[in-house]
């Protein structure tokens, strides 16, 4: 199962966020689950493997979704 793990954000808990993340999501991996880490910085940029995130609107609503990420291949990776 391919699992999305959000840390950080911009409370003034975010490197316990950080923290918390990593090993959640390590704990994930050793369970056999397909961790996806996304960091939210504090200026508010979300991260994933280091290069920035589009986040685009989800049918006209408020919430958005992550954008396909671009592997370094070019290809896009599957979501879901």
């Amino acid at each position: 199962m391919r699992v999305v793990v959000l840390s950080g954000g911009r409370s003034s808990e975010h490197e316990v966020s950080v923290r918390s993340g990593a090993a959640v999501a390590e704990g994930l991996a050793a369970a056999g689950h397909e961790v996806v880490p996304v960091r939210i910085e504090r200026d508010g940029r979300w991260l994933r493997d280091g290069s920035e995130l589009d986040l685009v609107p989800a049918r006209g609503q408020v919430r958005g979704q992550i954008a396909p990420h671009r592997s370094r291949s070019g290809d896009h990776d599957a979501h879901g």
